[in-house]
C-alpha cells in the first residue's frame, strides 16, 4: 500500500522534462508560421518575434511554468504605429490564448462531473497527478458550461 504514495521513478524525470519539451515544441511552432529561425534575415520572412511570455500551463504531469514565445505577423489586425503596417499577434495551437489547461485534463474534469462527481470528489482525484495545482471549485463547472456550448 505504500507503494501507491511513493513517487513513480518513471514520472518525476518527465515532470523536470515536460517544461523544457512544450517550449521546444512552441519554438519549433513559431518558427515555421514565421518561415525563418531566430536572427534569419530573408525575403521569406513572415514577421518578427518580439520577446517571450510566461505561463502556467496545468498538464497530466504537472502545472509547469513556461516560456512561450511572442511574435508578430503581418495582416489583419491592429496597426502599431499610425503609418505602420498592420500586423497582429501570433497565437500557439499549443496553448490558445486564457487557456490554462490542457484538454485531456478538461476532458477527465468533464467525464468526473458527468459521471456524477462532485467539484470536491474531482479536487481529491486529481490532486496527485497534479502536484499541488489541483483544479478550482469552479473549474468543473466552466468545463460542463463549454462542452454544452
Amino acid at each position: 500500500m505504500q507503494a501507491l504514495n511513493e513517487p513513480d521513478p518513471l514520472t518525476v524525470p518527465l515532470r523536470g522534462k515536460i517544461r523544457e519539451f512544450i517550449e521546444t515544441l512552441a519554438t519549433t511552432e513559431l518558427t515555421e508560421a514565421l518561415a525563418a529561425v531566430r536572427y534569419a534575415r530573408g525575403p521569406s520572412r513572415q514577421g518578427y518575434r518580439h520577446g517571450w511570455s510566461e505561463r502556467t500551463l496545468t498538464t497530466g504531469m504537472g502545472p509547469p511554468a513556461v516560456t512561450l514565445p511572442r511574435a508578430r505577423l503581418p495582416g489583419r489586425g491592429q496597426a502599431r504605429l499610425i503609418q505602420g503596417p498592420e500586423t497582429t499577434e501570433w497565437r500557439s495551437a499549443l496553448s490558445p490564448k486564457y487557456e490554462r489547461r490542457a484538454a485531456a485534463l478538461d476532458a477527465a474534469i468533464l467525464g468526473s462531473s458527468c459521471a456524477g462527481a462532485n467539484s470536491r470528489r474531482i479536487k481529491g482525484t486529481l490532486a496527485p497527478p497534479l502536484r499541488g495545482a489541483p483544479p478550482s471549485k469552479s473549474a468543473s463547472a466552466r468545463v460542463g458550461s463549454q462542452a454544452n456550448t
